[in-house]
């Protein structure tokens, strides 16, 4: 267990690091508070012969969801600094499991790197060697790259939803049998009930109505048409014939 911890404390050290404004005497007690705290984490989450069991528990992890992981922040404290001080990167996962030291940068996406391997006998510690600044930066390139095609698809299947699936609605309130073309990329539908057809059908209807010979309705609107101001009459002659 104390080899796994001792590779993890010095990865997460190196991450320190980068922040020049502390002393190195300062982030060597960091380190050492780190060490002791996680020492007493793990006494009781170690377990040699199922590697995976308390793997979370174990684990040290930074997100936007959990901006502060809680060892890091106490290890910080007891030392006399804030864990903003720190400078850790925003999106970080390090486990620390029984024969193997694992980290990834970024959630989602993100550059993964195996920190530490005590397997079969053999020893492959690279915590001392990883090249810090090509994760972070492939970490970055990887999540701008899945943004992206989120944002594609996301976009296109607006679009697809919007042409097809949310259909504008009728003045009528109708939706029956309706049929639609696309013409540049527009909408345009046809329904035979609409109002458009409906008015066009009842102004012919009352035309021919009023048109008709020898109805009553003929005789007044032939007197009304010779008299353009009718409505303005006090008595009007207009006689209207009985069937």
């Amino acid at each position: 267990m104390r080899e796994e911890i001792a590779a993890a404390v010095v990865f997460v050290k190196r991450l320190v690091q980068k922040n020049e404004t502390l002393s190195k005497d300062k982030v060597d007690e960091f380190s050492n508070c780190l060490s002791s705290i996680l020492v007493t984490r793990f006494r009781n989450h170690w377990y040699d012969d199922k590697p995976f069991k308390g793997q979370g528990y174990r684990c040290i992890r930074i997100n936007p969801c959990d901006p502060k992981d809680d060892v890091l922040d106490q290890a910080a404290k007891e030392c006399g600094l804030k864990f903003w001080d720190l400078n850790m990167p925003s999106e970080m996962t390090l486990w620390v499991d029984p024969h193997e030291v694992y980290c990834r940068f970024g959630e989602t996406t993100g550059a993964c790197c195996l920190v530490a391997s005590f397997k079969n006998g053999q020893i492959d510690n690279k915590a001392h060697t990883i090249d810090l600044e090509d994760l972070v930066e492939r970490s970055k390139q990887q999540n701008v790259q899945f943004m992206n095609s989120r944002n594609f698809y996301a976009n296109t299947n607006n679009n697809f939803n919007q042409i097809i699936h949310n259909k504008p609605r009728q003045p009528n309130g109708h939706h029956d049998n309706q049929t639609f073309t696309l013409v540049n990329d527009q909408v345009h539908w046809q329904h035979p009930g609409s109002y458009s057809h409906r008015n066009k059908n009842l102004n012919s209807s009352r035309k021919n109505f009023l048109t008709k010979k020898g109805s009553k309705a003929s005789e007044v609107s032939q007197s009304l048409s010779n008299d353009r101001f009718h409505w303005a009459c006090k008595k009007s002659n207009i006689t209207v014939s009985q069937a």
